[in-house]
């Protein structure tokens, strides 16, 4: 027996009462202010690796890599304080 869950229909797809009128236009900057922000309060409305003790397994794994890639990115930089800044 194969149990296939729809993702999008997880994110009540391009519901405009959740996500506005502009749904259909790719806006990365609506996650600007926070998934609560971006969905009006709708915890289900937004939830890529699932909710609960049965989230996704692979939720560690890409968290993981996102902050290996973070850093690899900011090892090319170097960070120092303003000679201006008081503590």
């Amino acid at each position: 027996m194969a149990v296939c869950i729809p993702a999008l229909a997880l994110h009540h797809e391009y519901d405009p009462q959740i996500w506005g009128e502009d749904v259909h236009i790719f806006k990365p900057e609506r996650f600007a202010d926070g998934v609560p922000n971006a969905t009006k309060n709708c915890a289900a409305a937004f939830m890529p690796f699932g909710m609960g003790p049965r989230s996704c397994v692979g939720l560690n794994y890409a968290f993981t890599e996102i902050k290996i890639a973070l850093s690899m990115i900011l090892q090319q930089y170097s960070f120092t304080l303003s000679p201006t800044h008081t503590h």
